[in-house]
Order: C-alpha cells, then structure tokens, then sequence
C-alpha cells in the first residue's frame, strides 16, 4: 500500500516537469540596452568663442532667434553676452548654429534734457545713479520752473489789470496790478537763478551718466595672433 501511494504522489511531479520546461523555453530573450547617447556636440566650437572675447557678435539659434551683444567669456558649455541694453545673457554653445562678428552698435550721443532722451536717462540712472555724490539738480531745477512759472503769470495778470485800470480810471484795478507786479518781479527774480543752477547740475549729471555708458562700452582686449613660426600679442580697442 506504501509503494502504491508513493507511485502516485510522483506522478503529479513528474507530469508538471514537462509543463514547467515548456514555459521556460518560450520565453522572449531580453533585446540589449540601447547605448546611452552622447551629448550634442556644438557646431560652433567653444574656442571660437573664446578667440572672439570681447567682440561683438551675432549668435543663430536653433529656434530661430538671434541674439547679437558682446563676448564676455566662454567655457566648454556655455557662452556669455553682454547685450547693448547691458543685460547679460547665457547662451548654450549646442542651441547655437550660426556664430559672425559684427560691428559695435553706433556710439550713443550726450544726454539732454529733451523728451525724446527720458527714457534713455531714467534707464542709465537706475544703473549707474546711486555713485553719483554731487546734487543731481533734479528739484532745484523744477522748483525754478515753478516759481518762473508763477512769477510770470503774475507779470501777465499784473498787465491786464494795468490796462483795465486805465480804461475805467478805477484805483483797486491800479493797486492790485501793482500789487502782482512788484510779486511778480520776486518771483522772476527767484525762480530764474534756481531755474538755471538746476538746470547746470542736471545737465552736468546727465554728462557723468554719458561718461559711464561709454566707459563700460570701451574696452582695451589682449588677444593672440598666430603666425607662421610663431605668434604674437595683440590689443583690440573695442566700443
């Protein structure tokens, strides 16, 4: 009865052998790792980039974007230009497909106290304002307009009442116009020395602020010229 017993409790074991076996051998074999990609080389080479430091330039990106500033330094990675609006911009060497050198940007003329110059004014002083320790002249100038202004309109009311007192022959017409007169005549006295100093200071503030756009856009770079046999040393003024 042992031996019957044991016959049949192998039977289970060796039928499912087999099945097992089967399910193995159909197994898919596991396709290879894909080899990593290497990294995009650029197609301007960094040592372009270093050789036009401090140059203008006109970098075509991938996108279709154009960025044209000055060379401020290079790496292995990445490139960085100095804009003409001063803003400094990183530039990925791999988006970069087209590198040229171009011209500087024309030469800013001097500051004015015109309308068409406010922007530009309002723009470097936030850059550069805070060195500047003389008074700017920014008030003194303005309260001159405003006591010029005030002293003027008086001298003009002061005529008119003149006039009118004359034709109606009434003496309140003659006092009041003196009145404004002598007020106006005070004012103009006050207001136009403020006016002009003012105006002095700010335009000698707007000159420092020119001195010190065309300072960070002047630049003396040394640079390398390679020659037969050799090579030599090279200064480059750039604007």
């Amino acid at each position: 009865m042992r031996h019957t017993t044991l016959v049949f409790a192998l039977i289970p074991l060796l039928a499912s052998a087999p099945v097992e076996a089967k399910k193995k051998s159909v197994r898919a074999p596991q396709p290879p790792a894909a080899p990593a990609t290497p990294p995009a080389e650029p197609s301007i080479p960094a040592s372009s980039w270093q050789s036009l430091k401090g140059s203008w330039v006109e970098a075509s990106l991938r996108d279709g974007t154009v960025v044209r500033g000055r060379v401020a330094g290079a790496d292995a990675k990445t490139a960085t230009v100095v804009l003409a609006s001063g803003d400094v911009k990183p530039v990925d060497l791999t988006n970069v497909v087209a590198l040229r050198e171009t011209s500087p940007p024309p030469t800013p003329p001097p500051l004015t106290l015109d309308n068409r110059d406010a922007e530009r004014a309002t723009s470097l002083e936030k850059l550069y304002g805070h060195n500047y320790k003389a008074p700017k002249g920014r008030g003194m100038h303005n309260a001159g307009a405003i006591v010029l202004s005030l002293g003027l309109t008086q001298l003009v009311l002061s005529l008119g009442l003149l006039i009118a007192a004359v034709s109606t022959e009434d003496e309140v017409f003659g006092r009041a116009s003196g009145g404004l007169l002598v007020s106006g005549l005070v004012h103009v006295a006050v207001g136009a020395p403020l006016l002009v100093k003012g105006k002095r200071r700010r335009l000698t503030y707007y000159d420092w602020l020119h001195k010190q756009e065309m300072r960070d856009q002047a630049r003396v770079v040394p640079g390398f010229v390679p020659l037969r046999g050799g090579g030599g040393m090279s200064l480059r003024l750039a604007f």
